[in-house]
């Protein structure tokens, strides 16, 4: 948005669903309707409000709290399974999330505990504050570094990752991983793509766009980057591999998150992690 006048780039791949309508409303998008492979199954994902389909879905992922199941039972304390659980003295100084201004999944987060909670929200954050909680840069910070289940010895057994970040801590020769995701606290998210206004090679922003849509990278999403791709042709999904140590995410058979309309989600936020 500070380049908008001057762009930096051609197209775009990252905004998601919390972001999507201060990027629609800055208008630093240019409309563009989409023919690669999984065209019509991004179509499902439209943010709301953009009438002109400014951004293209190209993966979606669930945000959520997560545990570190071995560091619970060594303490022989019950993990905390809810929202409200996370207020409670027994779990005082064990939560990390990341700051909802420089992170999107912390503005996820954000979102799932107004959604949760309606306009006593604020009253929630209060309580967790006064519970303890750590609010990290970003999601690298709070995850690899704070979290005691991400591989950096953290002091904070609960962490906001991915419904998916588990698969990731199954240990080398093991069968189970050491963490968790708490499935009544996850937030939908949603990441696009689209075509920079202004862009000096808008035919190649749009063959980009395509190329994200293909089966090719569509069937790549899950094990390179532990997002679920919007194609739903069966075309891709697999149940292991290696994930990128940046974000452990894949799909999650969570019930069905929170989410707010996007239209409604604009605000001042930073870049995401």
């Amino acid at each position: 948005m500070l380049t908008k006048d001057a762009p930096l780039g051609d197209a775009v791949f990252g905004i998601d669903n919390s972001f999507a309508s201060r990027a629609i409303t800055e208008g630093v998008l240019a409309p563009y309707t989409a023919r690669g492979d999984a065209a019509a199954d991004a179509a499902g994902f439209a943010v709301e409000g953009d009438d002109d389909g400014a951004l293209t879905a190209i993966d979606f992922g669930d945000v959520c709290l997560n545990v570190d199941t071995s560091w619970f039972a060594e303490h022989e304390l019950a993990a905390p399974t809810s929202l409200d659980d996370l207020t409670k003295p027994e779990y005082k100084d064990l939560l990390v999330v990341p700051n909802a201004v420089t992170s999107s999944p912390g503005f996820a987060f954000l979102l799932a505990t107004v959604g949760a909670k309606g306009a006593a929200w604020p009253e929630y954050w209060t309580a967790l504050k006064a519970n303890g909680l750590k609010v990290a840069d970003g999601w690298s910070d709070a995850y690899f570094t704070d979290f005691s289940g991400g591989g950096g010895q953290g002091p904070r057994p609960v962490v906001l990752s991915y419904a998916s970040s588990p698969p990731s801590t199954v240990p080398e020769g093991g069968t189970e991983p050491t963490t968790a995701a708490l499935l009544d606290t996850c937030f939908r998210q949603v990441e696009y793509a689209g075509v920079l206004a202004g862009a000096q090679n808008p035919t190649g922003a749009q063959a980009l766009i395509d190329f994200l849509l293909s089966d090719e990278v569509q069937a790549d999403i899950p094990g390179s980057m532990y997002m679920y791709p919007v194609s739903l042709g069966g075309r891709a999904c697999p149940t292991s591999g290696r994930a990128s140590r940046r974000s452990p995410r894949t799909r999650s058979r969570s019930r069905p998150p929170r989410s707010r309309p996007t239209a409604t989600c604009g605000s001042r936020r930073g870049r995401t992690p």
